[in-house]
């Protein structure tokens, strides 16, 4: 899966560690900004920063399809700017993201997660090292074609966000609240908002 590949590079980068490491899926392009951007954002702040990432649906897509973009904008989008504008801490969002070399040593990424972008993002919150959000760079990928594509890969970021919320996130919640870091209590209290398609 994604979380052993992501360690296999990063193991692989520790020979001869890099000051910054941007992260880029590769069926995902910049139409705005560049991996330079996020390094500089990353290196500057000394924290992960993420960049917008949004998922479209193919050309003439089924209004399934096309609903799933939608909601990928409200969580990518309206809500991380809603949570970057009240406290400052995101989470991570699988694409278009930079973590310094320091907080990739300090928070390996998690292996055995479906959603391994979202819990690493959380972890890297609870160490003290929450993700910072920037529009300055843009990236997009496109969602799976098909009915049953488009099913698999829902139900996997459905049920490992899920997962990753309920084994992570209360005790992030409890750390956060009894040190006061009201940022990362809103991004813990974000994390447990089922996904829309549930909600709805």
């Amino acid at each position: 899966g994604k979380g052993h590949a992501l360690k296999y590079g990063l193991d692989h980068l520790a020979q001869d560690p890099p000051e910054c490491v941007v992260f880029l899926d590769a069926d995902c392009s910049y139409s705005r900004g560049g991996p330079g951007h996020m390094a500089v954002l990353a290196v500057k702040s000394k924290r992960p920063a993420q960049g917008l990432f949004l998922m479209d649906a193919p050309e003439r897509s089924p209004l399934r399809e096309r609903a799933a973009a939608f909601s990928v904008r409200l969580k990518n989008d309206l809500r991380v700017r809603g949570l970057s504008q009240l406290g400052g801490a995101v989470s991570l969002q699988g694409s278009n993201f930079a973590l310094p070399w320091s907080a990739c040593v300090a928070v390996p990424p998690p292996e055995n997660e479906l959603a391994e972008d979202a819990v690493w993002g959380w972890r890297l919150a609870d160490k003290s090292l929450p993700p910072l959000f920037s529009t300055q760079t843009l990236c997009e990928g496109r969602l799976a074609s098909g009915e049953e594509a488009n099913q698999i890969q829902r139900s996997r970021w459905e049920r490992g966000t899920l997962l990753g919320a309920w084994r992570v996130l209360p005790g992030v919640l409890l750390r956060s609240l009894l040190r006061g870091r009201l940022s990362v209590s809103m991004l813990a209290l974000d994390g447990l908002v089922p996904p829309l398609s549930l909600l709805a």
